[in-house]
């Protein structure tokens, strides 16, 4: 479908898209109620359809009709008719005193409703509770008011519609304005069936039983989310994934509350990352020492994201102590440098004037912390972000595909993934293709040499994703910041190895490895070779996640260290 121009009427021709797309691809899956909404707002009026779709898009139900006022539509009091005669509007209707007083100003509330003048507008909730019934009418609560007040009666069936449309409860109808205005541009990606996000009405229910049970969880009503908790979905792996996360918080909650027994329960039902890490501090606080080492084994044995193992190797030599079992970790030996230099000026960075102190003509500095490296990898896995697979992509206003951070987000895209790998084989093939060109000097080259694939290896395929996708919304590339100059910098200064090996780890955890990258990258262009560099103030000190990142650099052979600022 053809996304709709911004005009005066563009959030209509938003919804008016919405509705078309939900209705093609969720037919059959709609109930006639549902389906009979949309034949409705099709026979309503312009002005009355864009009229709902402006209360629908802000917050609350309830609208004082001089608060109505929209030049595109005209006049409201005749556009609001249609949706009071079939019944999506309310007038004036019974009301809690708490929203007859949000409704009013507080002259409003002097003039109307008597409350005394020395009442602050906080302090009338209270006299009205004391002076009125529990629910008002607003005619007769107001009679001196020409001001009409209208309920939208309508908000769940449209919630559900959003909810279908977006994949998620949280995306508001405004989420189509930014790229109307051009602010944002996303990626085309193609919408087969198979990929939407829910396969059937009973999806849709455990999704908003989810969503329902995280608005109590965020109201600290733990019982209560507990209680309603749905059932695992062991067929709808996003759905899964959605509900191991709410039982990792509520577990979470539970823990701090001191109800470690429903923790522990919770924990031992939820693959989420890090449960094992807060089973084993349960056992701990329990001073099961035997258990909590056991499950503390079985832990390091299969847990597979760093931050999680990082937290066990912390774990290990104090209950290693409590059982009297033996447990020793290396700790990486990080280079540091020391820089003097004067006091900062106002405003400036410590990273920048680092970046000042350490540059030189042949070996430039640049502050780019998280956008280099991703940036580059933003690039190489394009094909694989935007892939059509199931739970991915909902709807096109979608910066990145709902799975990114899942653990089969590699597994899903195998086949994209061998593809992208091939191409880190073909610079070899060209590599050494080269340098058997070099080594001749001048002989004829034996042909068999010449690499036998003619596709494009990685720093062809980076340089022309940059060319043709430029300024489109991607989750890794900073366009502000990866500048063609500095792209070129990276692809040729950045050995395919070393790149090949931070990609790698970047899919290992993109949540978690997406950050920590060292503040300064340090060119050298004689050697077309780089050093990664962490800049520390005075008392500044390393995080988790840049301290694994320098033991893969070690690992990997690549150049780095702590520069620590003092004046």
């Amino acid at each position: 479908m053809e996304q709709p121009a911004a005009t005066a009427l563009y959030y209509w021709q938003n919804y008016q898209f919405l509705l078309g797309w939900v209705r093609s691809r969720y037919e059959d899956i709609l109930s006639d109620e549902e389906r009979a909404f949309v034949v409705q707002f099709d026979a309503l009026p312009q002005p009355a359809q864009a009229l709902l779709v402006r209360m629908l898009m802000r917050k609350g139900l309830l609208f004082r009709h001089s608060k109505l006022v929209y030049p595109e539509i005209g006049d409201t009091a005749l556009a609001i008719e249609p949706l009071i005669a079939c019944g999506w509007i309310l007038a004036n209707p019974d009301i809690p005193v708490e929203d007859l007083w949000r409704q009013l100003l507080k002259t409003e509330l002097h003039q109307q409703l008597q409350v005394p003048k020395a009442c602050s507008k906080a302090n009338a909730l209270d006299w009205l509770l004391s002076e009125l019934p529990a629910t008002a009418h607003w005619d007769s609560s107001v009679p001196g008011l020409s001001d009409a007040l209208y309920q939208l009666q309508i908000q769940d069936i449209s919630d559900l519609f959003r909810l279908m449309f977006f994949g998620n409860a949280y995306q508001e109808l405004t989420e189509f304005v930014v790229a109307d205005l051009g602010i944002m541009r996303y990626e085309t990606v193609p919408f087969p069936d198979e990929a939407r996000a829910f396969k059937n009405r009973h999806e849709l229910a455990v999704y908003r039983q989810i969503h329902q049970c995280t608005l109590l969880l965020d109201d600290k009503d733990w019982d209560a989310c507990r209680d309603q908790l749905p059932e695992p979905q062991p067929q709808n792996v996003w759905l899964q994934r959605r509900r191991d996360k709410l039982c990792y918080r509520l577990a979470y909650q539970l823990e701090r509350s001191g109800d470690l027994g429903g923790a522990m329960t919770l924990y031992q039902n939820t693959h989420y990352p890090g449960s094992h890490i807060r089973q084993i501090r349960i056992l701990m606080a329990q001073e099961a020492f035997e258990p909590a080492w056991d499950l503390w084994q079985t832990a390091v044995a299969e847990v597979q994201v760093e931050a999680d193992m990082q937290a066990l190797e912390r774990m290990g030599p104090r209950l290693a102590k409590k059982v009297g079992a033996n447990f020793h970790v290396e700790k990486a030996d990080i280079p540091t440098e020391m820089i003097e230099t004067v006091p900062l000026e106002s405003g400036e960075s410590v990273e920048v004037r680092a970046a000042q102190l350490i540059a030189t003509p042949r070996n430039p500095v640049y502050f780019m912390e998280n956008s280099l490296i991703n940036g580059l990898f933003g690039l190489w896995c394009w094909p694989a972000l935007f892939a059509p697979v199931q739970g991915a992509f909902f709807h096109p206003y979608q910066l990145a595909p709902a799975d990114l951070h899942h653990p089969d987000f590699v597994a899903r895209r195998a086949d994209i993934f061998g593809s992208l790998w091939q191409q880190f084989e073909q610079q070899g093939q060209q590599d050494k293709y080269a340098k058997a060109n070099r080594d001749t000097q001048g002989k004829k080259h034996n042909k068999d040499n010449k690499p036998s694939h003619p596709a494009l290896h990685y720093a062809e395929a980076i340089r022309q994703r940059y060319s043709e996708k430029q300024g489109i919304a991607n989750p890794f590339v900073n366009w502000n910041l990866l500048t063609p100059e500095l792209l070129e910098l990276g692809l040729t200064c950045l050995p395919a190895d070393w790149l090949q090996a931070l990609f790698r780890r970047l899919l290992s955890d993109i949540r978690a490895n997406r950050s920590g990258f060292p503040d300064l990258v340090q060119f050298h262009l004689d050697q077309q070779t780089a050093t990664f560099i962490e800049v520390k103030g005075p008392g500044d000190t390393l995080q988790d996640n840049q301290r694994r990142w320098m033991a893969e650099f070690a690992r990997i052979g690549i150049p780095h260290r702590v520069s620590h600022v003092r004046w």
